[in-house]
């Protein structure tokens, strides 16, 4: 099967093409080293004979604010799927994201509106809604340089994943003949500032942290946990730190 992916070189849509290269899938890149810009629709006939198209983005368009970015980039993919004959598309998106709680942020919207412009096309749909990743422990969005010596981490409450499982769950949702909105996690929960500190201790850093309150109350409430219908994929955290 020929596979199309967006955001093929970031932190996900690496961990996405080396799923889909170990389940023998042909794989065509879609990012700027390979010519395409996805704001402007550039370079999109790439995936011209391609089967399905697997967006893995994390848009920033420049002078676009991100939100902007994050939905023409979508209409651009879309657009450009069905006018070169791909039959699926597979979207990774946010666990929680159509919570109203939600309502507040420019960039969740626009994720929402990237999942409704998959769904409303004509292409098979797949959206993968994840979790927060281990990997999301010093994200600038939660994570913040204090005075020296110490990080201030939101007090958020998550159920992190590995972005090696999403990107393996992702691969195998979209080689698969199916219509389906999916949310994925880890299996254990964990508060931010705790697993930021272990995985700076694993790795030798001296930094301290500090738990500060989280901007959005809910954050820090459960709001970011997944339902009980969510598939829970390992490793644990433990886990994840030693390999």
């Amino acid at each position: 099967m020929r596979v199309a992916v967006a955001g093929a070189t970031g932190l996900a849509g690496a961990a996405v093409c080396a799923a889909l290269e170990s389940e023998r899938a042909d794989v065509v890149p879609l990012s700027r080293s390979h010519g395409v810009d996805l704001i402007s629709g550039a370079g999109l006939e790439r995936m011209r004979g391609c089967d399905v198209v697997i967006d893995a983005t994390n848009v920033t368009g420049g002078d676009l604010p991100r939100d902007v970015a994050t939905v023409t980039a979508a209409e651009r993919l879309v657009e450009a799927a069905v006018e070169h004959g791909v039959r699926r598309v597979a979207v990774l998106s946010i666990l929680g994201v159509d919570d109203p709680g939600f309502d507040e942020f420019p960039y969740y919207r626009a994720k929402r509106e990237q999942e409704r412009l998959a769904l409303a096309s004509p292409l098979e749909a797949v959206i993968v809604r994840s979790a927060q990743w281990f990997e999301f422990a010093m994200n600038p969005a939660a994570v913040t340089t204090a005075d020296e010596g110490y990080l201030e981490v939101a007090d958020w409450l998550i159920q992190p994943v590995a972005v090696s499982s999403v990107g393996c769950y992702l691969a195998r949702s979209a080689l698969k003949p199916n219509r389906e909105v999916v949310s994925i996690a880890g299996p254990e929960p964990v508060r931010l500032p705790e697993m930021t500190r272990r995985i700076l201790s694993t790795r030798g850093d001296p930094r301290q942290i500090r738990a500060v309150e989280a901007r959005v109350a809910a954050f820090s409430s459960g709001a970011l946990l997944p339902d009980a219908y969510a598939s829970l994929l390992d490793p644990r955290l433990n886990e994840w730190l030693v390999n």
